[in-house]
């Protein structure tokens, strides 16, 4: 019943606005797990997870994740990923498996531990970590919340007791030095990316990894974090170019990590907006070539999806 709640859901017209107004009263009391086919894959997911319906608005949404998964295995031969923010296995979804692919998934929301597990069993290839991550290990008065199948770290206040405790990536990897040379480290964890990539410095210094990561002005805010020495920091790793996409999924282009005029205009956009957010791919200069390549791919990819527009129209 539940299913065809949400398949209704997803529907256009008179009946998808009907069952979502159905699904709405459905979630003030139950949360049950439903399915929905996922770049392919059939995944179980939380009624209450906003996937169906972002994909549904915006069809383009995560999938240049997909190819930039696709691009990193062909280019090296296979996947070694590491997935900060896994959530219920989507980015693993995106990034599909293949043989000799490894994958070292990293969420801290027990809400969706038991489905990302379910999501990603049939995968030998999967390490699976329950931990919170940031730029340094203890013990801090962050609250974590969940909301719309996403999850957040919102700043309390100063002088609360502390609850939530942290390690940083470089720890994690070196209990799991088979990820030592990961290529591919993805980063979406609303508003700590930032941290989360500082704590990850040694690692990115020794693999230089293609990074992707969400920038979220407005959550950087709420986590009291500054939302621009990021940029600095990945001048300073050996990132000078980053590739920006928009919370489309559209690629916007590629700019300098040191433009600070630039990168402060496109956060100002982001904080007019208040919920829109960036992805952000960089690949080390020492791989200037793979990221040209990979940024002429998607520039005819985006032509194509443009020119189809066209001929519908």
């Amino acid at each position: 019943m539940f299913q065809f709640v949400l398949d209704m859901a997803i529907s256009g017209g008179r009946a998808g606005r009907i069952f979502r107004k159905i699904r709405y009263w459905v979630l003030h009391f139950y949360d049950p797990i439903v399915h929905y086919t996922f770049n392919g894959k059939r995944i179980a997911i939380p009624l209450s997870h906003d996937l169906p319906f972002t994909r549904r608005e915006y069809p383009t949404y995560s999938a240049n994740l997909s190819r930039l998964a696709t691009f990193v295995r062909q280019w090296k031969g296979s996947l070694r990923m590491i997935d900060i923010g896994a959530n219920i296995g989507d980015s693993h979804a995106l990034a599909g498996s293949r043989p000799g692919d490894r994958f070292l998934l990293v969420d801290g929301d027990t809400k969706y531990l038991g489905v990302l597990t379910a999501n990603t069993a049939d995968d030998k290839g999967v390490t699976l970590v329950h931990t919170m991550l940031s730029d340094r290990s203890g013990v801090t008065n962050a609250q974590f919340i969940s909301e719309g199948g996403t999850s957040r770290v919102e700043a309390t206040a100063v002088g609360a007791q502390g609850s939530t405790v942290y390690q940083t990536l470089d720890e994690l990897v070196r209990q799991h030095p088979d990820f030592a040379s990961v290529n591919l480290l993805k980063s979406d964890v609303d508003g700590y990316d930032s941290r989360v990539l500082v704590g990850a410095q040694g690692t990115i210094a020794s693999a230089c990894p293609v990074i992707f990561f969400e920038h979220h002005p407005h959550l950087l805010a709420l986590a009291k974090d500054d939302d621009t020495y990021i940029f600095s920091r990945l001048k300073t790793w050996g990132y000078s170019k980053l590739i920006f996409y928009d919370i489309k999924g559209f690629l916007l282009g590629v700019v300098d990590s040191d433009n600070e005029t630039l990168i402060k205009d496109l956060i100002f956009y982001a904080k007019s907006k208040e919920v829109l957010c960036y992805d952000v791919c960089g690949f080390h200069d020492r791989d200037a070539e793979a990221r040209d390549r990979f940024v002429v791919s998607e520039k005819a990819f985006y032509a194509g999806l443009i020119a189809s527009r066209f001929v519908k129209a």
